[in-house]
């Protein structure tokens, strides 16, 4: 569409449709002619990011919704210019022209195809029979809220009918599956649910209070207790490296940033959220001690109940291995951990290479709170004398040999 169109294009939805021109995100515009004469605009944009009858009716989960929502498209302008008792059908022939071709127009202009078209009908307005004669199916009504900006939604009580056109039968079954064909992998968006509600959010967030800051004052961002909390959600939630952590954090919500009291952006007043570097410098500098220490104690005021069995073991961590200029393997991290049967870990320890496993769970053991009749297991390595007196005797625990 050239800018004189476009410009036209603006003018005539500002004159006709109840809503406005603008448009936000990616989108497509498109023009109705009959000799020479324009009947008919309509827009495609993105997709809503909440609607739980379409998102029951796809399949899909709220992972894979915020992974994939761009293989949604919405009908969001519809305008008749022409006279419908002058021209019968015209709006559902041009709706039918439009959905053949439109899957195409969107990989064409954005590399990737759309899978099924949504739209809203106000029925103070319109019936919505124009979507019914093409094809589109009535999935249920909207519980009658807008979105103002991002994460934030406000109660109108017009809620609307919500219409739905399946444009590829394949790609919608694909939508719901664990993994998409490897050809639309590359336009999944990265995206991470947080589980993690306001309370835990604020209890996590006091957990650190006790770690010693490592940064100089000066040019300090973020709070310590901010960055470590983030931190801490995002490796609960499997992100694993700094830049996977950086993602993770630009997708929480504003409220959540709020909560975790994020810095606040002077000229556009939104929260920031703290980048890689950032990251990586905390992570570089930071007491991993420390923040250990204050997560078991969180998780042990969080689920205080009593663990009858802890067990001792040590485990190379996967994908820590350095190598020497040929390639050999010269060093990987092995831990050590403390951990119930059910899973929470309470304790490890890094080996070193020039010790064993054995130096490692004899400072485990002097961290250790008293036990309190627990059951301790272990294997072979740690069936040493010295062990056998700390739990029994100064732990007051019993032990058991694997």
């Amino acid at each position: 569409m050239e800018k004189g169109e476009l410009q036209r294009w603006n003018e005539l939805i500002d004159q006709h449709h109840y809503l406005n021109s603008r448009l936000v995100g990616p989108q497509l515009r498109y023009v109705a002619e009959l000799d020479g004469e324009w009947v008919v605009l309509m827009s495609i944009g993105g997709a809503a990011v909440h609607l739980e009858d379409r998102d029951r009716h796809i399949g899909w989960d709220d992972i894979q919704r915020g992974r994939r929502l761009k293989f949604i498209g919405q009908n969001n302008r519809l305008v008749v210019l022409a006279d419908p008792q002058r021209y019968p059908n015209l709006v559902s022939r041009t709706m039918r022209l439009m959905t053949r071709r439109v899957s195409a127009d969107w990989q064409a202009q954005y590399g990737h195809p759309l899978f099924g078209l949504e739209t809203f009908v106000d029925p103070q307005y319109f019936q919505g029979a124009c979507y019914k004669a093409s094809g589109w199916r009535a999935l249920g009504t909207t519980k009658g809220y807008g979105r103002r900006r991002k994460d934030f939604y406000q109660r109108h009580d017009r809620p609307k009918e919500l219409y739905w056109r399946e444009l590829h039968r394949k790609g919608m079954k694909q939508l719901a599956r664990k993994t998409l064909p490897e050809r639309y992998q590359p336009f999944e968006t990265d995206y991470r649910l947080c589980p993690f509600g306001a309370p835990a959010q604020r209890s996590l967030f006091d957990a650190f209070a006790g770690v010693r800051d490592p940064r100089k004052r000066q040019g300090r961002r973020y709070p310590l207790q901010t960055l470590l909390t983030i931190i801490a959600m995002a490796t609960a939630c499997g992100m694993k490296g700094h830049r996977a952590i950086a993602s993770f954090a630009s997708h929480l919500t504003p409220t959540q940033r709020r909560v975790l009291r994020c810095p606040k952006d002077k000229h556009t007043g939104e929260y920031r959220s703290p980048k890689e570097t950032c990251i990586r410098e905390l992570l570089y500098a930071v007491s991993s001690q420390q923040i250990e220490d204050h997560l078991a104690e969180w998780m042990q005021r969080m689920d205080p109940a009593q663990r009858p069995n802890i067990a001792l073991d040590g485990k190379t961590v996967k994908g820590t291995a350095k190598r020497d200029g040929n390639g050999q393997k010269i060093e990987q991290l092995h831990l050590v951990m403390a951990c119930t049967h059910d899973g929470r870990m309470l304790l490890q320890e890094s080996v070193d290479k020039k010790e064993n496993e054995i130096v490692a769970v004899r400072k485990i053991l002097e961290r250790m709170p008293p036990l309190r009749g627990a059951v301790v297991t272990g294997d072979a390595i740690n069936t040493q004398q010295e062990f056998a007196h700390t739990i029994v005797w100064e732990k007051g625990g019993t032990i058991s040999g694997g």
